[in-house]
């Protein structure tokens, strides 16, 4: 194995440690069984479009062999260093897949897999769901506005929206 060779293609299951793009909350009730030929390892958490929907990881696939992705699902998903301002409830989430979340405590941002955003359609991405799940630790702002996640949060709760999903880039 060459040393250049990212953790991701060479041996994902013993070298990599990352927090996931998406924690899986409720997996809902559709398994989709898929083979992996991306050439990539498709992590758990993972948002990816497949048989006209957005789709979750549910468990590491790696190049070449079968797992199962989740098409009904709530996700926790991580949002991107670049997102500024609150999430409202019902907001469209995007998943930008050129975007960086912060992956380690000591502040590492990662870019090899996405990150959710609010702030507008990526330039390469898609739409991942719709805010959900507001906070109840603070009551709704003056206007009634529940908000799903803060400025400087580090997850948004998402909820699938079905139907064929809208993609942006290549």
């Amino acid at each position: 194995m060459p040393i250049s060779t990212p953790n991701r293609v060479a041996d994902p299951v013993s070298l990599e440690k990352y927090i996931p793009p998406c924690k899986i909350v409720q997996e809902g009730g559709l398994f989709i069984p898929y083979y992996n030929d991306t050439g990539l390892t498709l992590v758990t958490g993972e948002p990816i479009i497949h048989a006209g929907r957005v789709c979750i990881v549910q468990r590491t696939i790696l190049p070449g062999k079968m797992g199962t992705l989740l098409a009904d699902w709530i996700v926790d998903a991580v949002l991107s260093v670049a997102q500024a301002g609150n999430i409202l409830q019902n907001a469209v989430v995007y998943w930008d897949t050129d975007a960086s979340y912060v992956a380690t405590e000591e502040g590492e941002e990662l870019d090899d897999f996405g990150a959710a955003s609010s702030i507008g359609a990526p330039s390469n991405g898609f739409i991942l769901g719709r805010a959900s799940g507001p906070h109840y630790d603070t009551p709704p702002t003056s206007g009634g506005d529940m908000v799903c996640a803060y400025e400087g949060d580090f997850r948004v709760r998402v909820v699938c929206v079905p139907g064929a999903p809208t993609t942006y880039g290549s």
